[in-house]
């Protein structure tokens, strides 16, 4: 374990959360070889199949009211699958890995929520036999333990499908959305598309588009598991305006009946990769990855709108060196807001030698107790050294300690892993 220390609130944070009681079976806590942030847990190996587990984008981990942590993963191989595990134990042991399809296609990208009653939510992409490729989604009522409902909730799509991004609402709404296409190429253009649920899952609407411009829309992500309103909000890169992107955001003032387009940021600057938060009063709450003036590098910005996204407020940089992909760790309670991100301060310098197959990447950030007015001090949640950190996910517990996982390479690319570590404690409730 790493060495223990008190943050106060000046300090800033990262994901984790804690769990009670439950034998479970197949345990699994080896530790990892890497070092953790200061005031954070030492880190702890979540998948024991011995063969590649790969994190996710978007929501891998979710944390249900009793502090039970619930992580989903792409496990590859002939076919690749989507798999998932769990903690009763606040992350020090986790449960065997288990498919969440039934094996006779490749599945893969899951991301995972957690709704009222601590039902759990998670979609993934499937890949059939004739060339298409669809989102299923699945639910289960008892922690894990057995998975029903299985269904698709979107069209058949011949060609790509991005991670679908899934969140609940405190009125049991279920949310989700995908893009379709590869934004890599020039054609098809990809488009963003949103279903939702108003029965728990037992049926979804019609996916409908969510962006109108003629350029590509991709990669949408938001999270609304702290809203008690009608206020829905996805973010994703769109590049109708520019070859270079910039960020919309739907917005919708109806629970996801209807949506409205907003620009979310649009400078002369590369804008991309947003994420989303809907917090308990309706306030959105935007985070994106910013290129910095003459290209010299990638920051990861912050800004805040009131009014549905009709304006917002000056945005501010949140990170202190070289950084990409934000992620919001969605809570439900607390009024603490996290966000975190890959820290790769140590890339092309000493401490990361030559420019082999990682990137020194960590994951850091900071957290908010005024609604985003002011933010606390930068910390790292992990320490590695010249091992990358890839596809970090993270999510605040009932108690307001954050948790979050990730994958990594650190044996041989191979031997990819997931791993788990925890802040030692949560910041002062505002």
């Amino acid at each position: 374990m790493g060495t223990y220390t008190r943050i106060l609130l000046g300090a800033s944070g990262a994901v984790m959360a804690l769990i009670a009681g439950a034998r479970l079976s197949g345990i699994n806590g080896d530790s990892g070889r890497g070092s953790t942030g200061s005031g954070w847990s030492g880190e702890v190996k979540v998948s024991n199949t011995g063969g590649l587990s790969s994190g996710v984008i978007g929501r891998g981990l979710a944390i249900d009211s009793r502090n039970r942590l619930h992580v989903v993963w792409n496990e590859q191989g002939l076919p690749q699958r989507a798999y998932y595990a769990r903690s009763t134990d606040g992350g020090s042991r986790w449960s065997t890995g288990r498919s969440l399809s039934d094996g006779s296609r490749p599945a893969y990208s899951p991301n995972i929520a957690v709704g009222p009653g601590d039902v759990l939510h998670v979609a993934w992409v499937e890949a059939y036999a004739d060339g298409s490729r669809r989102v299923r989604y699945s639910r289960s009522g008892d922690s894990g333990l057995s998975w029903t409902g299985v269904r698709t909730i979107s069209p058949a799509i011949k060609g790509g499908i991005s991670t679908p991004s899934i969140s609940v609402d405190t009125r049991n709404r279920i949310h989700v959305a995908w893009h379709t296409g590869n934004p890599d190429y020039s054609q098809p253009l990809c488009k963003v598309f949103y279903t939702r649920s108003t029965n728990g899952g037992s049926s979804f609407s019609s996916a409908r588009q969510l962006n109108t411009g003629s350029g590509h829309a991709a990669w949408p992500r938001f999270s609304v598991e702290g809203t008690t309103g009608d206020v829905v909000a996805v973010a994703w890169r769109d590049n109708r305006a520019k070859e270079d992107w910039d960020v919309y955001v739907g917005v919708s003032a109806d629970g996801g009946k209807t949506f409205t387009e907003r620009i979310g940021v649009a400078s002369e600057r590369p804008d991309w990769d947003p994420d989303v938060l809907v917090d308990v009063d309706g306030v959105l709450h935007l985070a994106v990855m910013t290129m910095r003036p003459g290209g010299e590098g990638v920051t990861v910005d912050y800004q805040r709108s009131t009014d549905l996204g009709l304006t917002w407020s000056e945005q501010v940089t949140l990170s202190e060196s070289l950084s990409r992909f934000p992620f919001w760790a969605p809570a439900t309670s607390g009024g603490v807001l996290w966000l975190f991100w890959k820290d790769e301060r140590d890339f092309r310098t000493s401490a990361c030698p030559g420019f082999g197959r990682d990137r020194c990447a960590d994951i850091a950030g900071k957290y908010s107790t005024d609604g985003g007015v002011s933010w606390s001090a930068f910390e790292r949640s992990t320490d590695l050294g010249v091992i990358e950190v890839k596809l970090p996910s993270p999510a605040v517990g009932p108690d307001g300690v954050p948790h979050v996982v990730w994958s990594d390479t650190r044996g041989s690319r191979s031997a990819e892993a997931l791993y788990h570590v925890r802040r030692l404690l949560a910041p002062a409730a505002p």
